[in-house]
């Protein structure tokens, strides 16, 4: 904001040429005395403009509103936030349909499934008394005869933060066009939440936002950066790494709202980051390295069960794990104790984990780096807690059809 509009340089230029033509002071190039003693007063006015615009500006902000308050926001560079329509991509592995037989090809006469773009919606409820969140495929969808599981492209049918969802959220559809459908053999589900729609923004919040800008406006400043990567939607936390490269060099962790986080997002975060950042400073927006987690036991029930029942307690085992594995932060470890508190509480007719024989609670847990070497990923097991790197962070292994992996011992 410029109400007084003082340049420094300018003050200087008109105070130079006022000296030069009224006094007989000429001795007035850059390291003079009375060059100095002009670029130390010049440089205190500034700083005084600088307060008394803020100043002045806070006092505007405290009684603006509506389309006024617009226009003051645009003159600190902070425009308000408008509604905006919640939208996953496929690439973010979230929105996913499948089936519990042992591919598509056994539910549409061994046929793949097409489902053209906008020909599938997704619910939370199928109850239409009920508050119903509708999503609808942006993309053509191939469902692979020989596949049991793909993710796909969607986004919501309104705007606003209606339209945020929770995990494990949407699970119906009106999807017929396939040839088991009168089973309701084909499912759909969502991985993580979904939060990155807004609602247009309070006066009241875009005041504070104004506000705030004051307070962290300064170039290159730490709350600066992290306040504007905050900013950004789809993005839940973002950490600093200090000198990666050198003295002047930060890389910003962005943690996403899904396990692994999408280019797209990376190039807006970098954006937000440049606006903040001071020029010879390096501030890079990256993902954090990913370790990818694979969980294979057995669980022993408290009776005999039918396998209907034994499969929905097994779906509901595996959507509490991949949820705690999948919301762990960047730097946090993979804890084995937690993960079988999770299983073991998950429902009142498990019994225990693992095999009589053992004593081991999981058969394996396989651990999923990215070589050193190339671009493929190194599978090991490991037998205790995984201790996650300050740059890493552990989710689900998103390459395999099956990343937790429950048989029955009864």
């Amino acid at each position: 904001m410029a109400l007084l509009d003082l340049n420094v340089d300018f003050i200087t230029e008109q105070t130079i040429q006022s000296l030069a033509d009224n006094t007989n002071i000429t001795h007035l190039s850059p390291g003079s005395k009375a060059r100095l003693l002009l670029d130390i007063i010049n440089d205190k006015l500034g700083i005084q403009a600088n307060q008394f615009d803020a100043n002045t500006g806070k006092a505007f902000i405290r009684n603006a509103s509506g389309l006024l308050l617009d226009f003051i926001g645009e003159i600190y560079g902070v425009p308000r936030q408008l509604k905006t329509k919640p939208r996953i991509s496929k690439e973010e592995r979230n929105f996913y349909l499948y089936t519990f037989q042992n591919n598509f090809g056994e539910i549409n006469n061994s046929e793949p499934i097409n489902i053209p773009a906008g020909n599938i919606a997704i619910y939370n409820t199928d109850n239409p008394d009920e508050k119903q969140i509708v999503y609808t495929n942006t993309e053509n969808i191939t469902l692979p005869a020989l596949e049991n599981i793909v993710y796909f492209s969607a986004a919501a049918q309104g705007m606003g933060t209606d339209y945020n969802i929770g995990s494990n959220t949407m699970t119906y559809h009106d999807f017929t066009n396939y040839a088991d459908s009168i089973n309701q053999t084909l499912l759909v589900n969502n991985d993580a939440s979904v939060v990155a729609a807004l609602d247009d923004e309070s006066d009241d919040n875009y005041r504070f936002r104004i506000q705030q800008q004051t307070l962290a406006g300064e170039a290159a400043n730490y709350t600066a950066i992290r306040l504007n990567l905050l900013s950004v939607a789809g993005i839940s936390d973002a950490v600093r790494m200090q000198y990666p490269r050198g003295i002047g060099t930060s890389d910003w962790l962005i943690k996403s709202v899904t396990p692994e986080v999408p280019q797209r997002l990376l190039d807006i975060a970098q954006q937000a980051i440049d606006d903040k950042a001071a020029d010879g400073m390096e501030n890079l927006a990256k993902a954090p390295v990913t370790i990818g987690v694979q969980l294979v036991f057995s669980i022993t029930y408290r009776s005999l069960l039918e396998d209907s029942v034994k499969n929905l307690i097994k779906n509901n085992v595996r959507t509490q794990l991949i949820s705690y594995i999948n919301n762990l932060d960047i730097g946090e470890s993979l804890v084995i104790d937690q993960l079988v508190k999770i299983v073991l509480n998950a429902d009142d007719r498990i019994l225990s984990m693992g095999v009589t024989s053992s004593s081991a609670n999981f058969e394996r847990i396989n651990i999923y780096k990215r070589s050193a070497l190339s671009n493929s990923k190194v599978r090991r097991t490991i037998i205790k807690d995984y201790v996650a790197l300050a740059n890493e962070r552990v989710i689900v292994e998103p390459t395999i059809i099956d990343p937790v992996i429950i048989s029955d011992n009864n």
